[in-house]
């Protein structure tokens, strides 16, 4: 039996939500008010920051404002929650 349908729940291989992000550039109309001057601090912070703490609080900040972040490519993609 598959593991995750073992557990009560489906195993899926990959992201569903994938196709749900979009490479984050500035000024995106669909953004709640406050993320997009977070998601240029957390993109100096994933630059200049050597540990990575300063990117993971902007994550977090951003999670309170509905918005997944994710790094691919060398850039960062955004979704909304679901219910956003």
């Amino acid at each position: 039996m598959d593991q995750g349908l073992a557990r009560g729940y489906p195993w899926r291989t990959g992201d569903p939500y994938a196709s749900q992000f979009r490479p984050w550039v500035s000024g995106a109309p669909d953004l709640p008010e406050g993320a997009d001057g977070l998601l240029a601090n957390r993109a100096k912070a994933v630059e200049q920051d050597a540990d990575g703490q300063l990117a993971r609080d902007y994550r977090r900040e951003l999670a309170r404002l509905g918005v997944v972040v994710r790094d691919a490519d060398g850039r960062q993609h955004w979704r909304l929650t679901q219910g956003q």
